[in-house]
């Protein structure tokens, strides 16, 4: 990775961990697999030297955080057996210098 791109590219995997966490809630076993996920997908492409390459994968991560601060829906099981209630997670603001997230407005 060239030199000049790691701030970024630690920059959006700090963003994107972040973001998981807060989506899907810090230390549950969803977030541990998302993070896991990250961090095999960030590891794989750590050999990669094109400058260009490296801006579209800054991208995508950049992209995926959105999705994830957006747009996850999570779930918690009912009293009744086999069903699941959907719950709507609000956009979220995300705090990197303190590590926290709040409600947008």
């Amino acid at each position: 990775m060239s030199s000049s791109l790691r701030p970024q590219v630690l920059s959006a995997y700090r963003k994107l961990l972040l973001a998981s966490r807060v989506a899907f809630g810090k230390g549950t076993e969803r977030d541990l697999v998302t993070a896991k996920f990250i961090k095999e997908a960030f590891l794989a492409n750590s050999a990669e030297t094109d400058p260009k390459k490296i801006q579209e994968m800054v991208k995508g991560a950049g992209m995926a955080e959105e999705i994830f601060r957006k747009k996850v829906y999570t779930y918690e099981e009912t009293d009744t057996p086999g069903t699941l209630r959907l719950i709507y997670r609000e956009e979220q603001t995300i705090d990197l210098r303190k590590n926290t997230c709040c409600k947008s407005k």
